[in-house]
């Protein structure tokens, strides 16, 4: 996948979905502490640009969507109250890469907030690289330090092999943490 600028105009295309996720049992102290709280709300979007230059179409990806090499992708993170989410991204050649947020621990990372993902006009492009290339998207209502100090640590790793095996690790977390908190998720 590569960036690729296009007109802003396409990007006020993007189908908004509202996502408005409540704790309903609470194990912990810190589960207790996040269950007072209100229901945290995101929207999120994610947009796509299908064929040649006379036929441009845009369509909304879905969990089935197949896409081909030169379509174009966008999404779109709307942070309507305070939570962190995560996009994760697994190429076909299994590398793994946070496009959001683009920094963990920057000072720009707000509610009431846009973020578009690639930022401004950019789009991805899809390359010539065929496979499955897959999307993790998580919401919490806190940081999640253990997952963002494995993705570092598979992010600066310099050893293929040990690469490998944090990027295993990392989906495994990844993997864990959606299956330990399935029933405070809504269907996207």
């Amino acid at each position: 996948m590569r960036y690729l600028p296009l007109p802003a105009l396409i990007c006020i295309l993007f189908v908004f979905q509202i996502f408005c996720l409540q704790h309903t049992k609470a194990g912990s102290a810190n589960e207790q502490d996040l269950q007072k709280k209100d229901p945290f709300c995101f929207r999120w979007a994610f947009g796509g640009m299908t064929g040649g230059d006379e036929d441009r179409q845009f369509i909304p990806i879905t969990h089935d969507t197949i896409l081909k090499t030169g379509d174009k992708i966008k999404m779109l993170v709307d942070l309507q109250s305070e939570c962190f989410i995560y996009i994760f991204y697994q190429s076909s050649q299994n590398e793994i890469n946070l496009l959001f947020p683009p920094e963990t621990d920057t000072e720009d990372y707000k509610a009431l907030k846009k973020y578009y993902i690639p930022n401004g006009y950019r789009w991805f492009e899809l390359d010539d690289h065929t496979g499955r290339e897959i999307f993790y998207l998580l919401a919490s209502a806190r940081q999640l330090g253990q997952l963002e100090a494995l993705y570092e640590s598979y992010l600066y790793s310099t050893s293929p092999s040990q690469k490998q095996k944090l990027g295993q690790q990392l989906l495994a977390e990844i993997e864990k943490t959606q299956q330990k908190h399935r029933r405070l998720t809504a269907a996207a």
